[in-house]
This record gives structure tokens, sequence and C-alpha cells, in this order.
């Protein structure tokens, strides 16, 4: 009885899990190209803000792959998904421009979960 009730959670586990979306498809028919997403009311100077995005990028696998025009350019990717990021941190707040990230190398998107997630490492990396 108790390997019935084991198999019964999985299963509802793995079916609870399946249903989270992970990524937000743009719409080309809609013309919607918002890929840059801004970050404000940090109370962290330029170069503390800067140490804890470079920590949150790297505690979430995003690989940095070096630094133009005065910000960071990072990639993660995952699956089928690749996302971009072009980063610039300024006192108090940064502006990640995510143009570039697509799934299955042609299909734009825009990866809010990915960023949800650097955000709240951000946010605990300053505390």
């Amino acid at each position: 009885m108790k390997i019935f009730n084991f198999i019964g959670i999985c299963f509802l586990l793995c079916a609870c899990t399946g249903s989270i979306p992970e990524y937000k498809p743009v719409s080309h028919t809609a013309g919607k190209t918002e890929f840059a997403h801004a970050y404000v009311g940090f109370k962290a100077d330029k170069d503390k803000l800067k140490d804890a995005l470079l920590k949150a990028l790297a505690q979430r696998g995003w690989l940095v792959e070096g630094n133009a025009q005065g910000g960071v350019i990072a990639k993660r990717v995952h699956s089928d998904r690749t996302a971009k990021a072009f980063i610039v941190i300024n006192d108090g707040e940064f502006v990640i421009d995510t143009a570039g990230s697509t799934i299955e190398n042609k299909t734009p998107y825009i990866p809010e979960t990915d960023l949800n997630y650097l955000l709240a490492s951000v946010k605990e990396n300053l505390e």
C-alpha cells in the first residue's frame, strides 16, 4: 500500500510542475519587441550592485562573456533556449536588454523566468 501512495505522490508532483510556464515568446503578430527590462530602487552604488549582479549571474548558471559599452554581456543556455543579456549598471539600478534570446535557435523570446530568478538573487546578495 505504501508503494502505491509513493507512486501517486510522485505522479501528482510531476503533473503539477509540468504546467509552469518557463518563458514568454515574443509575438510577431502583435509586433511586441520589448526586450529591455529596468530594475530600479536598489540602495546600492554602482560597484556594490555590479558585484551582487555578477555573483547572481554565477549562482543562476549564466556565463559572463565580457564587458562592452559600460555593460556586462551574459548568456544562459538551457535545453533548447538561449537567453542573452546585455546589462548596463548604474547607481541603484540596472537595465537588461535580452534581444537575441532564442528558442530552438530561431524563435525570439523574453526570458522572464530567468530574469525573475536573477533579480531574486541580486536582492539576496545585497542583503
